[in-house]
């Protein structure tokens, strides 16, 4: 998530799984309204208020600056890039492809990242 942490980990695992399910998530107020509407959109406990089935992601004011014909055909570099600092991560997902689905939803072009 953006703030680099988990909206719902309180430090016990075994309450996560129940927190994300009954719980609000902790969106901290150092970020910016834009970001912190967009995660609270993404977070929605009813599926069909959520941003993504409910809206395009993509028409989020946080994605504004994103151009994004030129990024599906490759012709400008992404505006950030993933890193990953928790190496246990990593190893447990090389190899895997992921699949944008939220932002490919809407493309015409069909590609898959």
């Amino acid at each position: 998530m953006a703030p680099g942490k988990s909206p719902f980990y309180n430090g016990h695992k075994k309450e996560k799984c129940s927190a994300v399910i009954c719980d609000q998530p902790n969106i901290p107020d150092w970020l910016c309204a834009e970001m912190r509407h967009l995660l609270q959109k993404l977070l929605e406990k009813n599926p069909a208020r959520r941003l993504g089935v409910n809206g395009n992601i993509r028409e989020h004011p946080v994605f504004s600056s994103i151009n994004w014909v030129e990024l599906e055909n490759k012709r400008i570099r992404p505006p950030f890039k993933l890193e990953i600092i928790n190496k246990a991560f990593e190893t447990l997902f090389s190899g895997v492809t992921f699949i944008l689905e939220a932002l490919n939803r809407n493309t015409k072009s069909g590609q898959q990242y």
